[in-house]
């Protein structure tokens, strides 16, 4: 048996031997001849070539992890950790990619660790790794009625340092709604 990876996964060749009789048996259709390499070797059966033989084999896939590391600023809906919504700053996200789908998912708080499913819902993710995210962005969008697509730094040097804090929290409750 001749296994080969190819672009899009695992691809396998697998040589069958019928008495004198060879056929090519492949996972994706009919083999090309110059995609075989055969290797020459005697095969013993013992009780014999024409019986009903089986052949077990396992199809191995490649699987590719990555890991990505994000720092994020979040708004945490009203009456979660204070009556009014509130800002966190500097938290920490990990995700874990199996393949291209996110297996895991964490954000860190305080030294704890959230599983982002069980919070999604209590959030608003405002800052990655110090650009406005593009769900934020449309908030921007929406308060200002036109489509400015500011940055974070922009918006930082239109309203000062000392009051970006601010401003996101009103542009984010100016619907009534600061997480969604």
């Amino acid at each position: 048996m001749h296994a080969g990876i190819d672009a899009v996964g695992v691809h396998m060749h697998l040589l069958v031997w019928r008495g004198s009789q060879q056929s090519i048996v492949d996972s994706k259709g009919p083999a090309q001849s110059t995609s075989i390499r055969f290797h020459s070797q005697s095969v013993s059966n013992a009780d014999g070539p024409d019986s009903n033989n089986s052949l077990i084999f396992t199809r191995i896939a490649t699987t590719t992890i990555t890991n990505a590391t994000h720092n994020l600023s979040v708004i945490v809906d009203q009456n979660i950790l204070s009556t009014s919504p509130t800002l966190l700053k500097d938290l920490k996200e990990y995700i874990t990619y199996t393949n291209g789908v996110i297996t895991k998912h964490s954000v860190e708080y305080a030294d704890l660790s959230f599983d982002y499913n069980q919070i999604d819902s209590l959030i608003t993710t405002v800052v990655r790794d110090g650009d406005f995210t593009a769900e934020f962005t449309q908030e921007i969008n929406d308060y200002l009625k036109t489509e400015l697509n500011i940055t974070y730094s922009v918006a930082v040097e239109v309203v000062g340092a000392a009051n970006i804090d601010g401003v996101i929290l009103m542009v984010a409750g100016s619907d009534e709604n600061y997480v969604g």
